[in-house]
């Protein structure tokens, strides 16, 4: 009598490991891997590494998915996972054209080990490994750098800001050629390199990246970071879509000396295009019901706007403590009086407009006023209903009696109106546009 036997048939797929190929930065090769198969590579990331991107093409067949990993080989095709405590596996998968980002936080020195998995079908590849560069922006409008985003890929700056400022500072990312946007993402001194490209960092108090912009704008505003701006800030922008030229900019926002009231006081100040230039401004009497400020641009390179806060700096052109604020041409005076009296600190921010050409020059005055502007500059009377207003004669007209009405004769007679309160919210806010030639201030007028 027989005992029967059970037979057990296994399916055994057998795919041999080839040997590692070393790949030199920014060189593009060729490979194969296998349906389920690998094809390995070896990079070498050398000292002072900020990052390296990994990039696949398909050249035929099925998908080149991409693995990585610090100085072992992966085995397995899953996403990126934790390998016990020494190691990471970066992925990118389920792609005929995969890039892969190895941020700078990861980017140890020494041997990288990539590998291939042919996914779905066997595939023909090109494979390239992109090492990633950082580049220090100097400050200043002219100091500007010209670079060209590929898609998927990355560049990094640094920006320094020096133990003794305070006044915040400013990154602008202008496309000047092709059709591609950009992420700009700025990370402060303590978050170190950004991630990935949505890696905007975990201030409360500032916008810290921009995303699918043509003109990516950060602003970091003076105190607005817990234990002052000082130190090296991160800066990466990714680019999306298609290459395309950018043009960036650093410039630390100028926090000039404090405004000088009077009107023999004139003060200059330079301000680039999308940037800031701060007066503080004080009221130290209780008696100030107002003041009025004369700005005005001394060449044609930029044009201004002045805008006005209390207690902290403007950001935003929007910003203002008035409301919305604008001077439609390159000089302006603001004209504000109060229900109650001033006091207490004030900024004063110019801001150069955009798509102008380059720093511009300007100047300004500052008159506190206890009553009328300039006392109604003789053509009216002041009265104080709510507020000190002008009650002009009846050849004059403006908040300040200034303008004459044409074809009336000056009677200098006073008209016995009741005057309204304009201000609505406490505060009334005048903006007069100027028109004329450029001035020219004496150098012994200089505040």
């Amino acid at each position: 009598m027989c005992a029967s036997k059970a037979v057990l048939i296994f399916d055994v797929r057998i795919s041999a490991t080839a040997e590692t190929t070393k790949i030199s930065p920014s060189t593009s090769v060729r490979g194969f891997s296998p349906q389920g198969g690998w094809s390995y590579f070896e990079y070498e990331n050398p000292q002072n590494s900020v990052g390296f991107s990994i990039i696949t093409n398909r050249i035929s067949g099925g998908q080149p998915w991409i693995y990585t990993s610090y100085e072992h080989v992966p085995t397995r095709p899953f996403p990126a996972i934790n390998v016990g405590n020494f190691s990471e596996i970066f992925s990118a998968i389920q792609c005929s054209e995969c890039r892969l980002h190895v941020p700078p936080s990861s980017a140890r020195v020494g041997k990288f080990f990539i590998g291939v998995y042919g996914a779905r079908d066997a595939v023909r590849f090109s494979i390239q490994v992109i090492p990633y560069v950082s580049t220090e922006l100097k400050e200043g409008f002219q100091n500007a750098e010209t670079i060209r985003l590929t898609p998927g890929l990355f560049r990094f700056f640094t920006v320094r800001i020096p133990s003794n400022s305070n006044s915040g500072f400013q990154l602008r990312a202008e496309r000047q050629f092709g059709l591609g946007v950009a992420n700009m993402i700025l990370r402060s001194p303590a978050e170190g390199w950004p991630k990935h490209e949505l890696d905007m960092g975990v201030s409360e108090n500032i916008v810290t990246g921009r995303q699918k912009c043509v003109l990516c704008d950060i602003r970091v505003p003076p105190s607005s970071v817990e234990n002052g701006a000082e130190g090296t800030w991160y800066v990466g922008v990714f680019g999306i879509a298609r290459t395309v030229d950018f043009v960036i900019r650093f410039t630390i926002f100028r926090e000039a000396s404090e405004l000088q009231w009077g009107s023999s006081n004139v003060q200059r100040g330079v301000v680039a295009p999308g940037g800031w230039v701060y007066f503080p401004a004080r009221f130290n009497q209780e008696k100030f019901a107002g003041f009025d400020v004369f700005v005005m641009a001394t060449d044609m390179k930029t044009n201004i706007k002045p805008v006005i806060m209390k207690d902290r700096v403007p950001v935003e052109q929007s910003d203002s403590f008035f409301g919305s604020v604008d001077c439609p041409t390159s000089s302006c005076r603001i004209s504000v009086s109060s229900r109650q009296n001033l006091t207490g600190l004030w900024y004063l921010g110019i801001f150069g407009a955009e798509g102008w050409t380059g720093e511009g020059e300007f100047f300004l005055r500052g008159q506190l006023y206890t009553k009328c502007p300039f006392d109604c500059a003789g053509n009216g009377k002041c009265i104080k209903d709510t507020v000190f207003s002008c009650k002009c004669f009846p050849a004059y007209t403006g908040d300040g009696c200034a303008d004459p009405v044409p074809g009336k004769m000056a009677l200098w007679l006073p008209l016995r109106l009741d005057l309204n309160d304009r201000s609505g919210a406490g505060h009334d806010v005048k903006i007069v546009p100027t028109t004329g030639a450029v001035a020219t201030i004496p150098e012994s007028t200089s505040g």
